[in-house]
């Protein structure tokens, strides 16, 4: 059902146990809108009030990691809330 609503192929990947789904999205880079792989900045219509934290990238990334940019787009344009896996190994964290 996602897959038709968004246009992009998600792979899911086997996992024995845990409380998360986790899908590959490698290569679905092109189906993201570039505003949401640009750092430190806000993505979401700033006339609408948010608690959003937004998330500092330090300077060793040139852009927002793919995973982030996805959950991003989903979470801002089609309502569906993620949590990309890059979040627990970022050096930040």
């Amino acid at each position: 059902m996602l897959q038709q609503s968004t246009g992009i192929n998600f792979k899911p990947t086997k996992v024995e146990s845990g409380y998360f789904i986790c899908i590959d999205v490698t290569g679905s880079e092109d189906a993201i809108p570039a505003k949401y792989f640009v750092k430190n900045t806000n993505y979401e219509d700033e006339s609408v009030p948010t608690n959003v934290k937004q998330m500092q990238f330090s300077d060793r990334y040139e852009k927002v990691p793919l995973d982030f940019a996805m959950c991003r787009y989903l979470a801002v344009e089609k309502g569906v809330a993620c949590m990309p896996c890059t979040n627990f190994c970022l050096e930040e964290s």
